[in-house]
């Protein structure tokens, strides 16, 4: 980059021709950086026409130096496996101080717009962005750093134009960032991966009746997989004493939020505590079916959560 800025203005042309020459060759490598996902999204029909083509080319020459500079390979993933989480944060960061978003201890949202408003589509299209970086401004954690907060920006925005994309095609059931059995433990208070196949052994069998990764001709399966999710947290909730028949136990319940803040997810715990103050109810059954639909807001911060917390500074 030190030659870029030496470099008289015409070689800045040849110099995001030959980047962008090099990136059409790989499969959207740009969106396999872990920011978007060009491909997916744009057999589900949630881009604009062409939208890889008219990104702006500064924006791919940043992509590919932050690449780079964090070690993270063609396809988007970090050269050193046993580190991906600190990898894919020194690359979010990089990108996020690139585009203006953090500088020093502070955050630019201000950048975060002009980043927004650089993207190709239309005003629907950038509108839906930045009501999602809205969310995710109200959603940070305010005791991490600015670098950190960066992290979380970025990656609770990539994940909630996910939900966007998959709320808007009918396939938010049958995608794998919000209701497999690895997202659980981030939605239902008390939920043990290592014991509720003991404890709830013919729900978790039918949850695996249902594929977890499901294409677009899928939709009939939403039905059946959201079923069968609430009927595993309705057992979890029973088997684990936060509900006797279809009478809920809220003490019990908030009492296995709060231990889940004291063994160090405090952030987690907070955000259960604000669901369960909003669906609190007597019946178990309508508990659940507001607990449920909360679920990927919950993964999507607790996703970003983690992954701001692998930044050390």
């Amino acid at each position: 980059m030190a030659a870029l800025r030496s470099c008289p203005g015409g070689c800045l042309v040849v110099l995001v021709a030959g980047v962008i020459a090099s990136l059409r060759g790989d499969v959207s490598a740009f969106g396999q950086v872990h920011f978007f996902d060009l491909v997916r999204w744009e057999e589900a029909g949630c881009l604009p026409e062409q939208f890889e083509q008219h990104l702006p080319p500064l924006l791919w020459v940043r992509v590919i130096t932050c690449r780079r500079e964090s070690g993270v390979d063609s396809a988007g993933r970090p050269l050193r496996p046993d580190d991906f989480s600190r990898d894919r944060a020194l690359y979010l960061h990089c990108l996020a101080e690139k585009l203006g978003i953090v500088h020093d201890s502070d955050i630019n949202y201000d950048k975060v717009d002009a980043f927004l408003d650089s993207l190709p589509g239309n005003i629907s299209f950038i509108s839906r962005w930045k009501a999602a970086a809205a969310r995710c401004r109200a959603d940070v954690d305010a005791s991490l750093t600015a670098a950190q907060q960066a992290v979380f920006l970025l990656t609770c925005l990539r994940q909630r134009m996910m939900l966007d994309c998959a709320t808007k095609t009918g396939q938010i059931c049958l995608s794998t960032q919000f209701y497999t059995p690895s997202r659980l433990s981030e939605t239902i208070p008390g939920y043990q991966r290592s014991t509720i196949t003991r404890l709830c052994p013919a729900e978790v069998a039918a949850m695996r009746l249902i594929p977890e990764k499901g294409g677009t001709a899928r939709t009939d399966l939403c039905p059946q997989l959201l079923q069968h999710v609430e009927d595993l947290a309705a057992c979890t909730l029973r088997k684990t004493g936060q509900a006797s028949g279809d009478a809920l136990n809220l003490p019990a319940v908030r009492e296995a939020v709060r231990r889940r803040g004291e063994a160090g997810d405090q952030y987690g715990a907070a955000q259960q505590m604000e669901v369960l103050e909003r669906c609190q109810s007597e019946s178990v059954d309508s508990f659940v079916r507001c607990w449920v639909a909360s679920a990927p807001e919950m993964a999507i911060n607790n996703v970003a959560h983690r992954q701001a917390m692998a930044l050390e500074f």
